[in-house]
C-alpha cells in the first residue's frame, strides 16, 4: 500500500485510505462552493474520487469535479483575504495561552506539537474552511501513520491526545474570539484518540515494588530516600524542587512536609528554577511518617557530610534543595530519569523501560485506596484536581492524614527498617 501522503498539492484536495468491499483502497476529496444558478445561494459540498491507488483517486476525483464544473466556484479573493490561515492562527493562539495557566515548559511543548503535527497538514487552511471530516481523516488515519526511520510510529496514543488537546484548544479559542469568522469547532464532532490502559501492567509492578525498597535498604543504596519518596505520591518536579526549609519539626513531634514548589526548566532551555505549582491543590501540606521520616532524617546527616567537603559546590538558587548529587550538583528530570533506569536494571537485572518513576504516584494512589484510605484523603495526599469531584474537597486537615500514611508506609515497606 501507498504510504499515506496526508493533505496533497495545493487544490488537489485530501487523500486517506479507505477499506472498499473487504480490500484495501483510496478516497480523494476537495470540500468547494456550489452555487445555484436560479436563486445565487452557495453551499459547501464535498467531492470525492475513489481508487486502489492514492493516483487513481485523484484521478476520479478530477473527473468528478470536471462533471460539475458548471456549478462548482472557489471562493473569491475578497472572502479568502477575510479569512485566517492555521498556522497563522496557531501562532497568535500560542502566544497569547496566559503564563498563570500553563509553565513555559507546556508553553514550549504546544509549540513544538503545532510545528511538528498540525502546521505541516493543516497550516495552510483557512481557519475559516477547516471541517470535521478533514480533522478527522488527520487525527485517525495520518497521525498514527507517521512513522520514525525505523518504521514504528512516531506518536504514542498519549502523545496523540496531547497533539489533539493543543489542536482543541486553539480552535475553541478561535470560537470563542471575534477575529475569526466561525461559530462552531469542526473538532468537536471528531472523537479523541482512544487512551491506553495502564491499569492491568501495575499490577506487576505493585508486587515488586516491596521487594524493590527492601532492596535498597539492604544495599544501602546511595539513593534510597529520593526514589523513596516517589511512593509518596509525589510528582517528579514536585520532589526535585523540595527544599529543607518546606520540612517542619524533622527531629521533633508532627514532622510535616509542605509542597509548594517545583523544579522547571526555562522554555528557551537557558537552565533550570524552581516555580510555584500552577493549581492550588498542588500546594499541600502532609505528615511525615515512617518510612519516610527515618529515611530523611539520614539523607539530611549525609547531605551535611558531603557540605563540608570541599568538593561541594552548588548554585545559590539551589543551596536549599533536599535532592542534589554528592557534589552539590543539580539531578534535573532527565538525570532523574537515568538514575531511576540504572536502579531498575541493577534490581532486576534488565532494562524494564515499561516501568517508569510516574508509575509510583498511580501505585501509591492505589494502595492507598487498598488499604481504606477515603478518595477525599487520597486526592489531599496526592495533590489531585478535579471540577468533576469537587465535593471531595472539604476541611482535611493535615492530622487527619497521619493515620493513613503511617498504615501506608507499613504496608509499603512490610515493616522494613533502616
Amino acid at each position: 500500500m501507498e504510504q499515506v501522503k496526508g493533505r496533497g498539492k495545493k487544490g488537489l484536495g485530501t487523500v486517506y485510505p479507505i477499506t472498499q468491499n473487504g480490500q484495501p483502497a483510496w478516497r480523494a476529496s476537495k470540500s468547494l462552493t456550489l452555487k445555484d444558478a436560479d436563486s445565487g445561494l452557495s453551499r459547501r459540498v464535498r467531492i470525492t474520487g475513489t481508487g486502489p491507488t492514492q493516483t487513481i483517486a485523484r484521478q476520479r476525483l478530477q473527473e468528478n469535479l470536471e462533471k460539475r464544473k458548471d456549478g462548482l466556484e472557489n471562493s473569491d479573493r475578497a472572502a479568502r483575504a477575510r479569512k485566517t490561515l492555521y498556522k497563522d492562527w496557531f501562532y497568535i493562539w500560542h502566544s497569547e495561552v496566559s503564563p498563570e495557566r500553563v509553565s513555559d515548559v507546556v508553553r514550549l511543548k504546544y509549540k513544538r506539537f503545532g510545528e511538528m503535527y498540525l502546521l505541516p497538514y493543516i497550516g495552510n487552511i483557512h481557519v475559516e474552511d477547516l471541517d470535521t471530516e478533514d480533522l478527522r481523516k488527520l487525527v485517525d488515519f495520518t497521525w498514527p501513520q507517521i512513522t520514525k526511520p525505523d518504521g514504528t510510529p512516531r506518536l504514542s496514543q498519549s502523545a496523540r491526545i496531547n497533539v489533539y488537546k493543543v489542536l482543541q484548544m486553539s480552535l475553541r479559542e478561535a470560537v470563542r474570539t471575534k477575529r475569526i469568522h466561525i461559530t462552531h469547532n469542526p473538532l468537536d464532532g471528531v472523537k479523541p484518540p482512544r487512551r491506553e490502559k495502564q491499569i492491568l501492567s501495575l499490577g506487576d509492578k505493585i508486587g515488586k515494588t516491596k521487594g524493590l525498597i527492601k532492596w535498597m535498604v539492604d544495599n544501602d543504596h546511595p539513593d534510597y530516600c529520593r526514589f523513596l519518596f516517589q511512593w509518596l505520591g509525589l510528582r517528579r518536579s514536585e520532589r526535585l524542587g523540595l527544599q529543607w526549609s518546606s520540612i517542619k519539626n524533622l527531629n521533633g513531634k508532627n514532622p510535616k512536609l509542605v509542597i509548594s514548589t517545583q523544579l522547571a526548566r526555562y522554555a528557551d532551555g537557558r537552565g533550570y528554577y524552581l516555580k510555584k505549582p500552577k493549581t492550588s491543590s498542588s500546594i499541600r501540606e502532609i505528615p511525615l511518617s515512617e518510612p519516610f521520616l527515618s529515611a530523611l532524617r539520614e539523607w539530611k546527616k549525609k547531605q551535611d557530610e558531603y557540605k563540608a567537603s570541599a568538593r561541594w559546590k552548588t548554585q545559590e538558587q539551589f543551596a536549599d534543595l533536599i535532592f542534589l548529587s554528592p557534589t552539590g550538583g543539580l539531578i534535573t528530570q532527565n538525570q532523574d530519569n537515568e538514575d531511576w533506569r540504572k536502579l531498575l536494571i541493577d534490581y532486576t537485572g534488565t532494562d524494564d523501560t515499561k516501568w517508569r518513576g510516574h508509575h509510583n504516584r498511580h501505585i501509591c494512589a492505589t494502595l492507598l485506596a487498598q488499604n481504606g484510605v477515603k478518595e477525599s484523603v487520597a486526592k489531599k495526599i496526592l495533590g489531585h484536581a478535579s471540577e468533576a469531584m469537587t465535593s471531595y474537597y472539604t476541611a482535611v486537615t493535615t492530622e487527619s492524614l497521619r493515620e493513613p500514611l503511617e498504615n501506608y508506609g507499613l504496608v509499603l515497606t512490610e515493616r522494613v527498617r533502616r
